[in-house]
């Protein structure tokens, strides 16, 4: 049978603009993430009772570091953000260990662009009963030894060790960053892609918190506070360069 010019013409213009098939979508499948914090000084892991020199150059050697993270959320590609069920909202890590974990839970896979959580509490959660907290729990003061008390809530970073003043004799710092002046959003901004069970690792400079944005000498500045209205700022320049601190490092299997 033979079919007209003009139709063999249709079938082969309809072959030529019929479009493809739509690519592949990635199906979201349940996986959990866990943030992986590891404290380093000029870029080398970092050990407390050893003894360093910062930028400003003072020998610093310190003998703790410990502090309060809440709120985790991630940035999905398209904007979404993806918030910690409410048990994983809160974290304790300890810089003595060159590392901490916070369990962020189960999430989909995907893009990400960003990771942001907050040093320190908000003031509903700062301020509220610590009893509510079972043992084990972040919050429970037994775990931290952070909390002041139910009018002062918790300290939101210790930060303690020695210095070498100008007389050449070692002097103390001791660095109770607390309240809510003193909270910080942390921010960062870093493109990520989550395929099954992942540990993203966020480095810690300590050194930072010497140097970045803020310039902290501890003879200079003072080297102790309570976050009172009588250190000359001395908590919230602290606060800042501890906000500063953070990184985004990397992304690998659990």
């Amino acid at each position: 049978m033979k079919f007209p010019i003009y139709i063999l013409a249709v079938f082969a213009l309809l072959s030529c603009t019929r479009e493809d098939p739509d690519p592949p979508v990635d199906n979201p499948s349940p996986a959990q993430l866990t943030l992986e914090f590891h404290h380093e000084f000029d870029g080398q892991m970092f050990g407390m009772q050893q003894w360093y020199i910062s930028d400003a150059g003072d020998s610093i050697k310190l003998s703790r570091l410990d502090y309060l993270l809440s709120n985790p959320f991630l940035i999905k590609a398209n904007g979404d953000t993806v918030r910690a069920i409410s048990k994983n909202a809160y974290a304790f890590v300890k810089g003595e260990n060159g590392m901490g974990r916070w369990e962020f839970g189960e999430i989909l896979t995907g893009d990400f662009i960003g990771i942001g959580f907050d040093l320190g509490l908000e003031d509903r959660i700062n301020k509220s009963n610590p009893n509510q907290w079972a043992a084990g729990h972040p919050l429970n003061p037994v775990v931290n030894g952070l909390h002041w008390g139910w009018a002062d809530g918790y300290v939101f970073t210790a930060l303690e060790g020695r210095f070498i003043n100008s007389s050449g004799n070692e002097d103390l710092i001791l660095v109770h960053v607390a309240f809510e002046k003193n909270r910080r959003a942390i921010y960062l901004n870093n493109s990520f892609k989550v395929e099954e069970n992942s540990i993203v690792q966020i480095d810690y400079a300590v050194d930072g918190l010497f140097s970045s944005p803020n310039e902290y000498k501890p003879e200079r500045d003072g080297g102790f506070s309570h976050s009172g209205d009588t250190d000359g700022g001395l908590s919230e320049l602290v606060s800042e360069n501890i906000a500063a601190s953070f990184s985004f490092n990397s992304i690998r299997p659990e």
